[in-house]
């Protein structure tokens, strides 16, 4: 039993980041985005650091190609997330996504269980597990 509770949120680190998704695309649906999406999935890259090959994941990324918008999305299967910090990685993990680098509009969510603190920011959302619920159940 000890062995299932130790690795549980790492497996269901995963399964979050799918949950956020599906999340997400039912907002898109509802029109309760910023924009709508065109495209949502993970994403993958690498770059070059010191000589060595970095690797680098976006939890989710949505695009909308007629408007040039952007969606980074980083899903957190932790409680207490400190959002600034999360921000700070996103936005650099945001730097590799070529995709109409010089001239879109980008969007940044944070979904966690929960934040230790708020940040109101421009184009910034946080959403937590209260957040989720309450959207699903106005359904």
């Amino acid at each position: 039993m000890t062995d299932i509770k130790s690795k549980f949120n790492t497996f269901f680190g995963k399964r979050f980041e799918d949950i956020c998704k599906d999340f997400l695309i039912g907002l898109n649906k509802k029109n309760k985005l910023p924009f709508q999406l065109d495209y949502l999935s993970n994403w993958f890259g690498s770059a070059r650091e010191n000589d060595e090959r970095k690797e680098i994941e976006i939890d989710l990324v949505g695009l909308n190609d007629k408007q040039n918008k952007i969606l980074f999305v980083e899903c957190k299967w932790t409680d207490n997330v400190n959002p600034s910090s999360l921000l700070q990685e996103l936005r650099e993990k945001s730097k590799y996504v070529q995709w109409h680098a010089n001239g879109r509009e980008e969007y940044f969510y944070l979904i966690a269980k929960s934040f230790s603190k708020n940040i109101e920011e421009k184009n910034v959302l946080l959403l937590d597990l209260k957040d989720m619920r309450k959207e699903l159940l106005e359904t």
